[in-house]
C-alpha cells in the first residue's frame, strides 16, 4: 500500500469517527435542548483537540510501522521521499476538484439557510459538515484511484 494511500486512509479514518461523534453528540443536545441553549463550544474545541492528536497518532504509527521492517521501511522511505509522481498528482487534482465540488454545495446549502433566516448554530454547522463531507470525499476518491489502479 502506498504512503499517500495510507495517509488517505488515516484521514479517512480519523475524520469519520471524530465527526461522526461530534455530530451525532450535538444531534442528541439538539433533540434534547432548544438550540441556544446549546453549548457547542466546548464539543467543537474537543473534536479539534482530538482531530488534531489522532492525526498524529496516525502519522506516527505509519512511521512505526515503517520502522518495523527494514525492507517495508525502505520502501515507505522510498515512497515518501519520492515526489509525486504524474499519476499521485491526477489522483490527487481529481479529488481536490471533487472536494471543491462537494464544499460547494454545503456553502450554497449555508447561502440558502442564511436567506430563510436560520440560526447562526444552523449554518455553521452546514458549513462545517461541508467542510468534512469534502476531505471525506476527496480521501475516499484517492483510495479508489489507488485500488483501481487509475
Amino acid at each position: 500500500m502506498a504512503f499517500r494511500e495510507q495517509g488517505a486512509w488515516v484521514t479517512l479514518l480519523a475524520m469519520t469517527a471524530v465527526y461522526g461523534w461530534y455530530f451525532l453528540d450535538l444531534m442528541g443536545a439538539v433533540n434534547s435542548q432548544p438550540v441556544a441553549e446549546i453549548e457547542y463550544q466546548t464539543r467543537l474545541y474537543t473534536m479539534i483537540g482530538v482531530l488534531v492528536a489522532l492525526v498524529i497518532v496516525g502519522q506516527v504509527g505509519i512511521g512505526i510501522y515503517a520502522a518495523s521492517s527494514v525492507e517495508k521501511g525502505l520502501e515507505l522511505v522510498d515512497d515518501i521521499v519520492d515526489e509525486a509522481d504524474e499519476r499521485d498528482k491526477l489522483i490527487s487534482t481529481r479529488g481536490d476538484a471533487l472536494g471543491g465540488y462537494v464544499v460547494a454545495i454545503g456553502a450554497a446549502a449555508a447561502m440558502f439557510e442564511v436567506m430563510a433566516g436560520w440560526q447562526g448554530f444552523w449554518v455553521a454547522h452546514t458549513l462545517l459538515a461541508g467542510l468534512v463531507l469534502s476531505e471525506m470525499a476527496k480521501s475516499v476518491w484517492m483510495l479508489i484511484a489507488y485500488r483501481r489502479g487509475f
